[in-house]
């Protein structure tokens, strides 16, 4: 199993990542902390063909959808905070390409609508957080341990950067089985997330004020 793309980061206190898709996992985004200064790779993640783009160091980014901001207090002390989370079709000209080409634009605009409203409504607070990073953590180790060269295999995330990750994964997850029950194919779908952060000089993400 081969990861899809390096994630591009930029210098602090903003960095940008992007995830690519993964054929057999259900749902995964991941930003890998670096080991040794390498840079951050991306686990490809397949939400049925779903791209998701997380944007650190957005904290006066206006939440599009969603009863954001959600803050919370991470296990390192770290003021969290999911700032936006917003949706909208997928380009052709990525791994959706083959869900956009079977469906119409009424279906896949119906699918929006639904997925937007989905989010607007959305309980951060109900999440079970530790439940929600053991759920990434299965997910992550799957597409870790699959890749066949150990040397290239990326280093398991952490502290701030693996709650915050894992909150995401938890909502995409149910949107997307929300959107399955209703027939339709999440992986139309680009969401974006905003959250608050940067990544030192050490390669660590915090999350900050």
């Amino acid at each position: 199993m081969e990861l899809d793309e390096l994630i591009r980061e930029s210098a602090p206190p903003v960095a940008e990542r992007s995830t690519a898709l993964l054929e057999d996992l259900d749902a995964l985004v991941s930003q890998q902390r670096p080991s040794k200064r390498r840079p951050r790779r991306g686990i490809r993640w397949a939400a049925a063909g779903l791209v998701v783009a997380g944007v650190a160091g957005v904290a006066g980014a206006a939440a599009a959808d969603g009863k954001l901001p959600f803050r919370w207090t991470s296990e390192r002390g770290g003021p969290c905070r999911i700032t936006s989370a917003t949706v909208e079709l997928a380009e052709k000209q990525t791994d959706s390409e083959a869900a956009i080409a079977a469906t119409t634009l009424a279906e896949r605009r119906a699918t929006l609508a639904q997925a937007r409203k989905f989010l607007s409504t959305y309980d951060y607070a109900s999440v079970d957080r530790p439940a929600a990073i053991k759920a990434w953590q299965k997910a992550e180790a799957e597409v870790i341990e699959g890749q066949p060269d150990p040397a290239e295999r990326q280093p398991y995330l952490e502290g701030d950067d693996l709650e915050v990750q894992a909150l995401i994964y938890k909502v995409n997850q149910d949107m997307n089985a929300h959107l399955r029950k209703l027939g339709m194919r999440p992986e139309v779908l680009m969401p974006t997330f905003g959250y608050n952060g940067w990544t030192g000089t050490d390669g660590v993400f915090r999350c900050t004020g």
